[in-house]
Parts: structure tokens; C-alpha cells; sequence
């Protein structure tokens, strides 16, 4: 056993006598004299060039993303449920990121389905870091030769073995569904349902942390952090972020916000993924060049505009609220094209100025002759005096629209501004 002990050595476990009495003891190590200390549960040896080999545990005691836990605690805690047979509780996934307790169960009734509430009964009396990230139900455990469980033999989790019995709820609009996009790339997994919980799949407390981060990144919206401690469900945080946004629309998301350029407005036309694609056009126009993401109406509830011109007239409000004068650099891509071309037209007749305009598969891609026909097409325009479109350039491809998107607000985005 590794024991430690010292000045340092703690009093004990608060309000835990029987744990403090297991692992605190007075033990003689010679040449020394009797002295309390403390059995950490590891096991070495010592080598012949006088280093300390590490052996693994005494004990089953495990460390999952920063925090020690005892599986047979948890195993303890499944037994007193009556719906609950048998168990066996273990770690699987080979690195900190992938790591997660997944409990096999036996049901005290094999006739009856998975009770429905097992993983928020347990939620009552372990703390999230110890509850599993997920459960398989088994008709029996597999035994060894000698009668004892096999754990090499328990199958690997599947999509079934999801805390919430299994059962995926996909997302019931497209706000929810914009949620669920992020959550996957957080977590680095797919086909997460929105009644999902957030720390029985993978997650932890910096992954929420960075998951609020990303929320707000994407989208604009602030979600606090502790309403994940609350309800850790895409459903829940889309009925707290749904709440908090009173006017159905996603405020205006800036990257690079302190570059002095004029900003390049971009409307994405996404409205079944949250137009993802929108920051890394952003990023791919570099730090000095600003660019404020407008999302489409309809991502947080049904209230869309009848027509073009009022959802640009409302995208006009939002944006002279964030910037009240231009010039402007507006693009869009697929409906968003249209809206930004109706904004640039009202822009323009109110008084400010709008030097270009990019367009994106604004109408149905259709290949020019002579073109190869992948990707869509690109224009770039400007509104002309009588409110007809001006353009400045063309092209059929845009497998490399980042590229073509600099060199164009490039183009309009000079020093004298």
C-alpha cells in the first residue's frame, strides 16, 4: 500500500466517520514509530534503483475528468433501487476526453420495460460527476468459468444505452435544432436528442463552460451557467434562451468587432444548422476585417415577416442599432442574398452608403456555359441610381468564395474609411 502522512495530513472526511477510520490509521513504518496516516489506495513496489513503480489500485477507485470516484458507490447506490436486479458499473474510453461511467444493469423484472426515471432517481443521491453516462440493460451479467462476472465481456454501450432510456428526441423545431448542432461539435458526438442530459453524456463542467461559450459565439444569445446545473437539456436552454430574446430574433453576432473597416453584413440562409459555415467566412476574412453575422428570421420561433422587403427593413433596424451609419459591405448567400440585396436597396435610398454587394445563389444555381458546374454562383454587385442592380463582377464557382469574398471587401475596404 501507498501511505502518506505528515504535518500536512488532513483531520479526516467531513461528516464521514467510517470512511475516516478506513482510510486514516496509525501504522509503524520502521525505522519509525507508530504515526497516523493516510492509505491513499495505490499500490507500488519499490525498485532496485530506489524509484517507485505505480501498480494501479487497491481498491476499484477511478478518475474521470479530474474527479477520484469510487465505482463500488455507485454500484451501492444502483442496488437500493428496486428496479435494479444487478450491476455492474465501469470506465470506458481511453483518453480524459472520451472517458465515461457506463452501468450495466439487470432489471429486477425482465418483462417489464426500463423503468423510465432510473437515471433521475440516482440523480437524487450521487453527485453528476459519478452519474453514468450510460446505461445497458442485460437479460443477465456474462460469468466466467468460476462463476464470476466476465467484465471483459460486457458489451460496449450503443445508441440504446442513453440515460433517458435510449429513446433519442430529435429536435421539434429549428432553434432546438440549432442548439443540438453546437452541442454535438462541443461533445464530439452526433445524433444528441434535446432531452438528452448534458453531464450523462460526456459532459463536465468546462465543457459547459466552453459549451456556453459557443452558444453565445454562434449565435449571439447568453445563456448563464448555471441554468446547465438546472435543466443540462437542449430543451431546457432553448426555453431559457427563448425567454431571454422577448422579440423571436437572434441579435447580430460581430467577429472582429474592433477593427476600424466598415463591417461586412453577412445574412447566411441557413435555416436548418444555424449558418455554421457563416464564422468561418468570417475567420477566413481575417482579424481586420469585421464582420457582423445576420441570422434569418424564424430560427427562434414562427414570427417571419410576410415579405423580402419587411424582413429587410427589420434587418435594417437591427443593424443600424449595432451600427447606425456605413458605409456597408452586405452579402448574403440563397435567401439571405435577396434580403441583403432589398437592405442595401433601402440602405442606399435612405442616404447611407453601400459600395457593394455579394450575392450568393441568389436564385437557383445554374451553371454558365462553359463552366464546370460544381459549387453555385457568385455576384457582385452594387445598387445603381435607379435601384437596379450594378455588376462588378461574376463568377460560376465558389469552392473558394472565402478567398473571393476578401479580395473584393479588400477592394472596398480602404484606408480612407
Amino acid at each position: 500500500d501507498v501511505l502518506i502522512g505528515g504535518p500536512g495530513l488532513a483531520i479526516g472526511y467531513l461528516g464521514r466517520p467510517g470512511l475516516t477510520a478506513e482510510r486514516f490509521v496509525e501504522r509503524a513504518i520502521a525505522p519509525l514509530p507508530a504515526r497516523r496516516v493516510y492509505r491513499t489506495g495505490d499500490r507500488a513496489r519499490w525498485r532496485d534503483d530506489g524509484t517507485i513503480e505505480f501498480l494501479g489500485r487497491v481498491d476499484r477507485q477511478v478518475k474521470v475528468r479530474g474527479h477520484r470516484i469510487e465505482l463500488d458507490e455507485i454500484e451501492g447506490a444502483l442496488a437500493r433501487l428496486p428496479q435494479v436486479r444487478e450491476s455492474v458499473v465501469m470506465v470506458r474510453g481511453e483518453t480524459s476526453e472520451t472517458r465515461q461511467i457506463v452501468a450495466w444493469l439487470v432489471p429486477s423484472d425482465p418483462a417489464s420495460p426500463p423503468p423510465a426515471n432510473l437515471w433521475r432517481e440516482l440523480r437524487r443521491t450521487l453527485p453528476d460527476y459519478m452519474l453514468p453516462g450510460a446505461i445497458v440493460w442485460l437479460p443477465a451479467l456474462p460469468l466466467n468459468a468460476n462463476g464470476k462476472v466476465d467484465r471483459r465481456a460486457l458489451p460496449a454501450p450503443g445508441e440504446n444505452a442513453r440515460p433517458n432510456d435510449g429513446l433519442r428526441v430529435p429536435p421539434r423545431d429549428m432553434f432546438e435544432g440549432v442548439l443540438a448542432r453546437i452541442w454535438e461539435e462541443v461533445l464530439g458526438t452526433n445524433d444528441i436528442g434535446v432531452l438528452d442530459h448534458f453531464f450523462a453524456i460526456g459532459g463536465h463542467s468546462l465543457l459547459a463552460a466552453r459549451l456556453v461559450d459557443a452558444v453565445e459565439r454562434e449565435t449571439g444569445l447568453r445563456v448563464p451557467l448555471t441554468s446547465m446545473f438546472i435543466d443540462d437539456t437542449v430543451a431546457g436552454m432553448a426555453r431559457v434562451l427563448k425567454e431571454g430574446s422577448p422579440d423571436g430574433r437572434f441579435p447580430i453576432v460581430e467577429v472582429h468587432p474592433e477593427s476600424a473597416r466598415p463591417p461586412f453584413v453577412f445574412l447566411h440562409g441557413d435555416f436548418t444548422a444555424g449558418g455554421f459555415y457563416s464564422r468561418a467566412l468570417a475567420l477566413a476574412l481575417g482579424p481586420e476585417q469585421p464582420t457582423l453575422i445576420v441570422h434569418p428570421h424564424g430560427l427562434i420561433d414562427d414570427r417571419i415577416p410576410e415579405t423580402i422587403e419587411a424582413m429587410a427593413a427589420d434587418h435594417v433596424r437591427a443593424l443600424r442599432a449595432v451600427r447606425p451609419h456605413g458605409p456597408y459591405l452586405l452579402g448574403g448567400h440563397c435567401n439571405g442574398a435577396l434580403v441583403a440585396y432589398e437592405m442595401a436597396r433601402q440602405l442606399t435610398a435612405a442616404g447611407e452608403d453601400v459600395p457593394v454587394v455579394v450575392l450568393i445563389e441568389a436564385a437557383a444555381p445554374r451553371p454558365h456555359a462553359g463552366s464546370s458546374g460544381d459549387g453555385g454562383a457568385a455576384r457582385f454587385v452594387k445598387v445603381g441610381k435607379d435601384g437596379a442592380p450594378e455588376v462588378l463582377a461574376a463568377r460560376d464557382r465558389i469552392s473558394d468564395i472565402d478567398l473571393r469574398y476578401r479580395h473584393v471587401i479588400d477592394g472596398y475596404a480602404g484606408a480612407p474609411w
